[in-house]
């Protein structure tokens, strides 16, 4: 199981709650976000919990519901936040026990892919960059993940690295 969720093997007994099979009348959901819960759970709970003074066995401690968890993970997966905007999410959820949607709401966490939103920050960057530019066009790929890093930092992390990039790579030919 742990093989087919990209998941170490160490932690597979973490893991072992879920599975293929669904009884009749479980909704099933896609093994990757299986693989994204159980990471996260893996990760990001074993700091909630010392952040809060809390032994492992003390789940009643953080404050997250287990429907708040799975809007998360699905916001995650449809790439409505970023990672860090989902660390940041699951912290301030563990500290409120507030759901996703409002945090994000809230502190303006959100995500940006829409490439219209995200091509006046490319063509700022590109402006200011032109080294960088004219080394990518000459070859030096690795250009790129500068060039959309400076976007990442105009858009102080809510642009969508991956469209970015694609953005980057088409206005760049």
């Amino acid at each position: 199981m742990a093989s087919e969720l990209d998941i170490a093997a160490k932690d597979e007994h973490t893991t072992q709650g879920l599975k293929e099979d669904s009884p009749a009348g479980e909704k099933r959901l896609p093994t990757k976000l299986h693989a994204l819960a159980a990471n996260y759970i893996i990760t990001e709970f074993p700091p909630l919990f010392q952040m809060q003074g809390l032994e492992i066995d003390e789940i009643d401690g953080i404050k997250i519901e287990p429907e708040a968890f799975a809007e998360l993970m699905v916001m995650i997966f449809h790439e409505k936040l970023s990672s860090t905007g989902a660390k940041t999410v699951l912290k301030k959820m563990a500290e409120t026990g507030l759901h996703p949607e409002q945090i994000v709401k809230e502190h303006s966490l959100g995500q940006v892919s829409d490439t219209g939103e995200l091509e006046s920050a490319v063509d700022e960057v590109i402006a200011k960059n032109t080294k960088a530019v004219e080394d990518y066009k000459k070859g030096k790929v690795e250009s790129i993940k500068f060039l959309t890093g400076q976007v990442m930092a105009a858009t102080r992390g809510k642009a969508n690295p991956q469209v970015v990039s694609q953005i980057l790579e088409q206005k760049l030919k």
